[in-house]
């Protein structure tokens, strides 16, 4: 009798801790926000929280506008419901930013979560190339999940 209290003691204390994980885990699920757009990274780092937040219109609004832009419609058609990217997890950590002139990259590290608990996932190095136009930062190209190769190119 004195072991079932035991156990059942135990079971209660650890539904107990698993409530209240799951609770702080909620509560304070960091937002992040949108930064100043008067840099490259600033504008990349915009870039992929309107993305994140599904606000496809602002992230319209960060491509450059060059011969071949994608519609809006076709810039759509890269985020369908379901879109693996966003499924697995994927993240991106802006590095080191270069200037020249009117041009920039931004290095990135963009992170994917394998979906196995018992595995890290990987990571892989990239950049984003952005061009100052009207003075305002405007991206022309990256070569990864939230792009299309295809834009910016003669149909």
């Amino acid at each position: 009798m004195k072991r079932d209290r035991f156990l059942i003691s135990i079971l209660i204390g650890i539904f107990i801790l698993v409530a209240a994980a799951l609770t702080l885990f909620f509560i304070h699920k960091s937002k992040q926000g949108y930064v100043s757009e008067d840099s490259p990274a600033g504008v990349f780092h915009n870039y992929i929280l309107a993305i994140d937040q599904e606000d496809y219109e602002r992230a319209y609004r960060y491509l450059a506008d060059l011969p071949h832009k994608p519609t809006y419609e076709m810039f759509l058609e890269r985020f369908p419901l379901g879109w693996p990217y966003m499924d697995y997890g994927q993240g991106v950590e802006i590095g080191k930013t270069t200037i020249y002139d009117e041009q920039a990259t931004v290095e990135l590290n963009i992170i994917y979560d394998s979906g196995d608990p018992f595995d890290n996932g990987y990571q892989s190095n990239d950049k984003a190339h952005l061009i100052r136009q009207s003075g305002v930062w405007k991206i022309k190209d990256m070569t990864w999940g939230y792009w299309r190769w295809d834009w910016y190119h003669k149909p």
